[in-house]
């Protein structure tokens, strides 16, 4: 019983230490602003809203050049061509996130 407790506490902390070590507390501010994955957020200011880097900055509050490296971080960014298996992926995710 004992060796279960431990085993479920070292589990859980590393749950906690993978969360903490690939966001800066500033994403994780953002996330918890807005209630939703940063990944989902910049998705939908992107594609869905049209939006460049300098207005997400404004919009969220912080540098244009920290957008550009959370979208680089995260592989979200405009589908290069109508079609293409990245336009298709992008559209199932705005009919996912209008929902």
């Amino acid at each position: 019983m004992r060796i279960s407790n431990e085993i479920n506490k070292q589990i859980i902390a590393r749950k906690i230490y993978k969360e903490y070590s690939c966001k800066t507390k500033l994403w994780r501010k953002i996330e918890n602003r807005f209630g939703v994955p940063l990944e989902d957020l910049l998705y939908k200011l992107l594609i869905i809203k049209k939006s460049n880097g300098i207005q997400m900055a404004k919009k969220l509050g912080i540098h244009s050049s920290t957008i550009y490296r959370w979208l680089e971080k995260t592989n979200v960014r405009s589908p290069s061509k109508r079609g293409s298996r990245e336009w298709q992926k992008r559209v199932h995710w705005k009919e996912y996130l209008e929902k």
